[in-house]
C-alpha cells in the first residue's frame, strides 16, 4: 500500500468514526463525501462549483455542514504559542462560501489520533483566531496550506 493509499484509508476511517460519534449524540448523518462525482462533493450551479464538506447532519430542527479531518497530532507553533491543525486555504474558503450560500452553519471536526480526541468547532468561531498563511510562506507538512 502506498503512502497516499494509507493516508486516504486513514481519512475515510476517521470520517466513519466521527459519523458514528455524531449518531451516538442523536444526530442523523448524510455522508455527502462518499458521492462519486469525479472528485470532492460539490454544490453545483451554472459555471460554478463550491466544494462541500464530508457530511450534513440533522437533529430536531438543527442542521450542520461538517468537515472531518484526521490528524496524527497537532503541531506546536512557537511564534503563536499554541497547538494547531492545518487545512488548505482553498478548501476553507469553499466551506465558508457553502455555509453562506445555504445558511447552514459549518463545523470543522478533527479526529486527533495520538490523543484519541475529537475536536469540534464552528467555522465562524474558528475564523476569529485562525492564522492564514500567505503564498510562498514556509510551513511544516501538517501546517495550514
Amino acid at each position: 500500500m502506498s503512502n497516499w493509499d494509507h493516508l486516504l484509508a486513514l481519512g475515510l476511517q476517521g470520517e466513519a468514526l466521527v459519523k458514528e460519534w455524531y449518531k451516538q449524540q442523536g444526530w442523523f448523518a448524510l455522508p455527502v463525501g462518499l458521492i462519486d462525482n469525479g472528485g470532492a462533493p460539490a454544490l453545483e450551479a451554472h459555471l460554478k462549483k463550491i466544494i462541500a464538506t464530508n457530511m450534513l447532519i440533522f437533529k430536531a430542527k438543527e442542521q450542520r455542514w461538517v468537515e472531518v479531518k484526521t490528524y496524527q497530532r497537532a503541531t506546536k507553533n512557537q511564534r503563536r504559542g499554541r497547538w494547531e491543525h492545518g487545512i488548505k486555504q482553498r478548501l476553507w474558503s469553499h466551506y465558508l462560501e457553502g455555509e453562506t450560500l445555504t445558511g447552514i452553519p459549518g463545523y470543522l471536526t478533527i479526529l486527533q489520533v495520538d490523543e484519541r480526541k475529537i475536536l469540534e468547532g464552528r467555522l465562524d468561531q474558528i475564523a476569529k483566531t485562525a492564522y492564514i498563511q500567505t503564498n510562498g510562506e514556509n510551513h511544516p507538512p501538517s501546517g495550514l496550506q
